[in-house]
């Protein structure tokens, strides 16, 4: 989970800077942070645990803590039309936000919002 949290921070944090950097030039730059949107990804989460490939180490308890959550977002994630009809009018209006979070799961909603040392308890 690492690597993949740090290429959208990097992202996330990109296009911060961007929209700052080009505001004189009155070029608007967004950011659509979906939560778990309905993609063949999941498919690989559910091979994942049939695999068990941790269950011999330090690491069982936590990977299956996070294919446990991960099964959740699965359950909880976003059509792929919805999320593409909220970039087209994030697109197409004068105004936009200058984020969109869309998600079904109401704890991705909450997240940014929970402290760390509760969120650490999780995994």
């Amino acid at each position: 989970m690492s690597g993949y949290c740090a290429s959208k921070h990097a992202v996330e944090a990109f296009s911060e800077s961007l929209r700052r950097e080009l505001k004189p030039y009155r070029i608007k730059v967004i950011i659509v942070a979906p939560g778990s949107v309905s993609t063949p990804i999941w498919k690989e989460v559910k091979k994942q645990k049939e695999q068990n490939k941790y269950h011999k180490t330090k690491y069982r308890t936590s990977f299956k803590n996070i294919l446990n959550s991960l099964e959740s977002f699965d359950q909880n994630s976003l059509p792929m039309n919805q999320l593409t009809s909220i970039i087209i009018k994030s697109i197409e209006i004068k105004n936009p936000k200058i984020r969109y979070n869309p998600t079904k799961d109401p704890l991705q909603r909450l997240w940014p919002y929970i402290p760390k040392k509760i969120m650490d308890s999780f995994f």
